[in-house]
């Protein structure tokens, strides 16, 4: 008992209520979701340099891809039909700063990353998060060194500024 409430689930049923389910004909006629490539957008993510994938330790299957890599992998998803994805850039640490200053780097990975997939697959939509955790020594969204948003809110309008220039979609920052 959870606050005078059981956590027993269980129906006291002679038979369980399946009969929608019983044949391939009657469970696609009564299902609910209809999950297509067209309604996926894929997380990738983009580390600089040349370098083979590199496989995340505590994300089995999901790789790191350098940007000749990744244009691959999505042309693939293309094929599958797959409309978009979203890019998330992985910085060296050495070029991360507690301000995130690498985040308004007109030619980051990222902004690379983005143009070389447009030059490949136009029809190709591709997202990108207006954040400073990637590229900050602390991992935070944003600065720390004082109790103001406004060199976070400031810094996060110039990323906005670095997309719109080139013509890119950007919808309103999450805070």
């Amino acid at each position: 008992m959870v606050g005078g409430m059981s956590l027993d689930t269980r129906l006291d049923l002679v038979e369980r209520p399946r009969r929608l389910r019983r044949t391939p004909g009657l469970r696609a006629m009564v299902q609910e979701t209809v999950l297509r490539p067209a309604d996926f957008i894929v997380p990738l993510l983009v580390v600089d340099g040349k370098g083979e994938p590199e496989e995340i330790p505590s994300m089995p299957g999901v790789w790191r891809r350098n940007i000749r890599d990744l244009v691959k992998e999505c042309r693939a998803l293309a094929k599958l039909g797959v409309p978009a994805v979203a890019l998330f850039p992985k910085l060296e640490e050495s070029l991360k700063d507690a301000q995130g200053t690498r985040a308004l780097d007109e030619d980051g990975s990222i902004l690379r990353a983005v143009r070389a997939v447009k030059r490949a697959l136009p029809e190709m939509t591709v997202i990108t998060d207006v954040a400073l955790d990637p590229y900050t020594t602390h991992g935070h969204d944003g600065v720390l060194n004082d109790a103001e948003d406004d060199r976070t809110v400031a810094i996060l309008g110039d990323m906005r500024c670095c997309r719109r220039k080139r013509g890119w979609i950007v919808w309103r920052h999450r805070t």
